[in-house]
């Protein structure tokens, strides 16, 4: 990524976060919800840059997703 385009998309963070947006906790679960649903489609590749580049097997993601980023997430939780 150039300067400019990395520039440009801090920038547009920047606006987006004094929006308030982010302040209402439904939208702070939805938007765990939808990583949790990309780390869940993108899992081989996570587990394959893994191995590439730090040779972590996918037993250390295993217990990551399943440890950080997903228990919060699941229908049931208290905030969900």
């Amino acid at each position: 990524m150039e300067k400019e385009a990395i520039q440009l998309a801090l920038d547009n963070q920047r606006k987006f976060f004094r929006t308030g947006k982010t302040f209402d906790v439904r939208y702070r679960i939805g938007m765990l919800k939808k990583l949790r649903a990309l780390i869940i489609q993108h899992e081989p590749d996570i587990k394959e840059a893994l191995w590439n580049d730090f040779h972590k097997p996918a037993f250390h993601f295993l217990s990551f997703r399943i440890g950080f980023h997903t228990e919060g997430t699941q229908p049931g939780h208290p905030e969900t």
